[in-house]
């Protein structure tokens, strides 16, 4: 019992973050959502982005350390200096309705000298915060 307390007690040192509102968006055009914290750029190894659809699971969109990452639809801008994060997604579907994340992944110099996964450092120094993406029809 004493380590299941453990394990979903909410960390000593919670982020605070803002969010952008809810976004509507017509099919085929560009939807930014912003993350911003508290954390400083020495304190946290990556921003990470997941989508939840209605009734699945957490899904991991993709992550970037710093600068701008980009993978097939989706961009993450990361600002360090301003404590910031964006996920632009591109010529948006019906398909991309969600609740979107942004996490960040507790500093760790082991992971981030071998380049390893969050598997090996999975430890989130701050709260998912909840962004939603309405679609928005005509």
């Amino acid at each position: 019992r004493r380590n299941l307390l453990r394990l979903i007690r909410k960390p000593r040192h919670l982020a605070k973050f803002t969010q952008s509102s809810d976004k509507v968006a017509k099919e085929g055009a560009e939807v930014e959502l912003q993350c911003q914290h508290n954390i400083p750029a020495g304190n946290y190894d990556s921003v990470y982005w997941y989508l939840q659809k209605t009734n699945q699971k957490l899904t991991y969109v993709h992550h970037g350390f710093q600068d701008i990452t980009e993978v097939g639809r989706y961009q993450i801008n990361v600002d360090r200096k301003k404590c910031s994060s964006k996920l632009i997604i591109r010529n948006v579907y019906l398909s991309d309705m969600a609740v979107y994340y942004c996490a960040l992944q507790g500093h760790c110099d082991s992971c981030h000298a071998q380049h390893q996964t969050k598997t090996a450092c999975s430890k989130m120094v701050a709260d998912i915060i909840e962004l939603t993406f309405y679609w928005g029809g005509g």
